[in-house]
């Protein structure tokens, strides 16, 4: 009964420490793109001003690795709204009705696809956030049928044009 209890015990303080090292139920500065290392649900808000550019928003996290975010950045007075949502191995990034999607490889490890979706929200910015745990809610990860998403997968390698290019 004594190991079982010292397991717990060990097991507690290993969650506590995985849980502090990842910003849950605390303050932590990092990026965003930090936050996809989460695999627990967890909602964060964040704020940050980079160059006079203010962002807040929130980050919604859940345990099979889907994701959710809305932010709002703000330069010189004037304010616009993007999203994302991370699902399947997909990144969706938008603003209104325009966006971008692309593999979560290409979002986190391209510096090509992480310029492009600074179009939409900085996600390798430093930020401050807090992060406490979350229950799931399945809409927070629908995809927007009213939103054209440019495929950046295939325009990195040269398949398609961004709208507006030659």
């Amino acid at each position: 009964e004594d190991n079982l209890d010292t397991q717990a015990n060990a097991n507690a303080d290993a969650n506590a420490n995985a849980n502090a090292n990842l910003g849950i139920n605390a303050n932590a500065k990092g990026s965003l793109l930090s936050l996809f290392n989460i695999k627990e649900n967890t909602q964060c808000t964040f704020r940050g001003t980079k160059d006079g550019v203010t962002s807040l928003g929130t980050m919604y996290i859940s345990a099979d690795g889907s994701m959710s975010g809305d932010f709002t950045t703000t330069k010189a007075g004037a304010s616009t709204e993007s999203h994302i949502v991370v699902k399947s191995g997909t990144a969706y990034v938008w603003t209104g009705s325009q966006g971008a999607k692309m593999s979560v490889s290409n979002l986190t490890g391209s510096a090509n696809a992480n310029a492009q979706t600074k179009n939409y929200v900085d996600l390798s910015s430093q930020v401050d956030y807090e992060c406490k745990s979350w229950v799931p809610v399945s809409s927070k990860f629908n995809i927007p049928s009213s939103v054209t998403f440019v495929d950046i997968d295939a325009m990195l390698k040269g398949n398609i044009k961004l709208p507006g290019t030659n």
